[in-house]
């Protein structure tokens, strides 16, 4: 199963959040994107860092599964520099975006999850939701965003996963004192999105394996 969730923030003008997944023969890939507000053009860069990336595992979707998950992390935030150099020219350097990423190998039944900045991965554990890969707080952009001089990526790696969702900042703070068992099932998680008031963009997308 697959299942994303956007909601504009109430003090925002446009949602800069952007959610896009691939399925093919081999694998299944996902990725959210949250455009800095701070940035001019984030939602621009939102929308090149997933493209890209999507694209990247389409071309190197073998090496990503053999290679060292760090290695992987830097390559992949190498590629997504040059598509915003490329595609949004002198505007890149206003560009920046946070994101969270899965690519799942049918064959091996193995997990990458990767996020930066304040991208938050949640993991279904026996039956139970847990934090896997948690939020980087702002840190005046030195490692936040994909416009960074020297962002820090998490990577992992996960055997037979079960369930995960990769989700934004915004979906974060509204989980954030809940019970995580509200996210069992997807019309009750949606349901308490929306009856929620989020200043900041909410989005989230769900991968059942």
């Amino acid at each position: 199963m697959i299942h994303k969730m956007t909601k504009k923030g109430t003090t925002k003008k446009i949602n800069n959040d952007v959610i896009r997944y691939e399925k093919t023969d081999d694998y299944l890939a996902a990725i959210i994107t949250d455009g800095a507000s701070c940035e001019r053009y984030g939602k621009e860069g939102a929308e090149v860092t997933s493209q890209a990336s999507l694209t990247f595992i389409n071309k190197h979707f073998e090496d990503m599964m053999t290679m060292d998950e760090k290695e992987i992390g830097s390559i992949l935030l190498e590629e997504v520099k040059y598509q915003m150099q490329k595609v949004l020219k002198e505007h890149a350097e206003e560009a920046g975006c946070t994101f969270a990423l899965a690519l799942y190998c049918y064959t091996s039944q193995e997990l990458l999850i990767m996020s930066l900045g304040d991208t938050v991965i949640y993991g279904l554990h026996q039956g139970v939701w847990q934090v896997n890969l948690s939020p980087i707080r702002f840190q005046r952009s030195q490692t936040y965003l994909t416009t960074s001089k020297h962002p820090i990526i998490q990577t992992q790696k996960i055997k037979h996963p079960s369930g995960m969702i990769l989700a934004t900042d915004g979906f974060y703070e509204c989980l954030k004192f809940q019970n995580l068992s509200v996210m069992h099932q997807v019309n009750t998680l949606d349901r308490f999105i929306n009856s929620l008031q989020p200043q900041d963009d909410c989005s989230y997308i769900r991968l059942d394996f």
